[in-house]
């Protein structure tokens, strides 16, 4: 393990270490002088002339990076070895593969041998880039470019782990995949994960993200996902950081003619945690099904973004946004959909409802509609409120204590998201990951 301070030093050693392909080595290299360039995002931006700038997508949460000092999270630099996957029997657990990453290390990957067969890959993002280099050229950060912030720039600049899945045309996962990161250490960790469906292939995706090392940390996240004509998939996340971390997430869909995408994410831990859910529908006939579960307590402050943008006709988005928040803590949440002047008979709709559990929480909502022709639906809707009285005193006249019938109430509040997962395991994993949040 090499630890070095946080420069292009360091970029140009993680990339040397690795023995990774020029173009790999002079696109961190780009990254990196983006990063230095840009200044950390804020609201309001002076320019020449004491002109103000609004950056609207920051309001509420910029605030909170003054105790954010990038320079003293620290990314070590750890060769990993080449592996072939495990050939573990997955049977009995019940999915088609799985990989383990601690810190930025892969320390486990397994895969089904029948889907090894068919030409699927599931690697860590490291080990694509030396055995597969064409295939993670040609789309790697063509999503998200490194441009779009100071955050995405150092992350373009030092990635350093993820996960690999490649899924060959007509081939259907029928078992969920599993990718599952953990953070024991105080540093700085940057995981992109990158996924390509073929042509009617299909697949079931489910990542989680852990941490009980309480200790300041930085992570970011960047996840682009290609669905090609007629590919479908299932993508459900758990984000369970410690109070201490600092996350920002950005998971980017592109979906091209009759493809669809259904994704679920829990976002519960962090000291701050934005998450960016994008969707892209290129293509014709694409659905796309957005859904974010949060629950913050404390300090937190949770910071949502969910962005469809329709390109083309007949094209589908359903959003919804449901939040609890106790304590101190706070959220936000900024819905946006965007309908083309091409995307005749299209039909999006976006809606939020948080839970607040104490008089100090607080909650903060900016829907957005930019709709460029008539021939479509389109609708958003939000709801803050505390928890309904009549459902307290109906329940605790059946003789549940308050808090009690409280609990309950937040919990079916939470189960029509839940409920849309067709994965029996992950509905129960999302069910005691919210009971616990409840509780604690």
């Amino acid at each position: 393990m090499i630890k070095m301070s946080l420069s292009i030093k360091l970029v140009e050693e993680k990339s040397r270490l690795r023995k990774e392909p020029e173009w790999m080595r002079e696109k961190r290299i780009e990254a990196w002088k983006t990063f230095e360039s840009l200044p950390m995002p804020q609201w309001r931006y002076f320019e020449e002339r004491s002109k103000l700038r609004y950056a609207e997508e920051w309001k509420y949460t910029s605030q909170y990076f003054s105790e954010l000092n990038l320079s003293k999270f620290i990314p070590s630099i750890e060769f990993e070895e080449l592996k072939e996957p495990s050939k573990e029997s997955q049977e009995k657990r019940a999915r088609s593969g799985f990989l383990m990453q601690k810190n930025s290390k892969v320390v486990n990957i397994t895969l089904r041998d029948d889907l090894r067969d068919k030409g699927v890959i599931f690697t860590s993002l490291k080990i694509a880039l030396i055995e597969y280099p064409e295939l993670v050229k040609e789309y790697f950060m063509k999503l998200v470019p490194s441009s779009e912030n100071k955050f995405i720039a150092l992350h373009g600049a030092l990635w350093d782990g993820g996960a690999f899945l490649y899924v060959p045309e007509n081939v259907e996962l029928n078992l969920p995949l599993q990718s599952s990161f953990h953070v024991t250490s105080n540093k700085a960790f940057f995981n992109h994960t990158l996924i390509i469906a073929e042509p009617n292939s299909s697949i079931t995706y489910f990542e989680d993200y852990r941490s009980k090392y309480q200790a300041q940390a930085l992570h970011t996240e960047v996840v682009e996902v290609y669905l090609k004509k007629g590919a479908k998939m299932n993508f459900f996340t758990i984000q369970d950081w410690s109070s201490k971390v600092y996350n920002f997430s950005v998971r980017r869909s592109l979906l091209n003619d009759d493809s669809a995408i259904n994704s679920i994410i829990g976002s519960f831990g962090g000291k701050l945690s934005r998450t960016d859910l994008d969707v892209l529908l290129k293509g014709s006939n694409t659905r796309s099904g957005n859904y974010v579960l949060f629950f913050g307590r404390e300090d937190q402050h949770l910071d949502i973004n969910t962005n469809a943008l329709h390109e083309a006709k007949n094209t589908n988005s359903q959003t919804m946004v449901k939040g609890g928040l106790k304590e101190n803590a706070t959220s936000v949440y900024r819905g946006k959909i965007k309908i083309d002047r091409e995307a005749i008979q299209s039909d999006a709709n976006l809606s939020e409802r948080v839970l607040l559990l104490s008089d100090k929480a607080h909650s903060y909502a900016v829907p957005s509609l930019e709709i460029e022709n008539n021939e479509v639906k389109a609708g958003h809707g939000i709801a803050i409120s505390q928890v309904d009285d009549e459902q307290l005193f109906y329940l605790m006249s059946r003789g549940l204590k308050r808090i009690d019938a409280e609990k309950l109430i937040v919990q079916g509040f939470f189960e029509p998201i839940i409920q849309l997962m067709p994965v029996n395991d992950l509905r129960l994993k999302f069910q005691n990951i919210v009971r616990d949040r409840i509780e604690r």
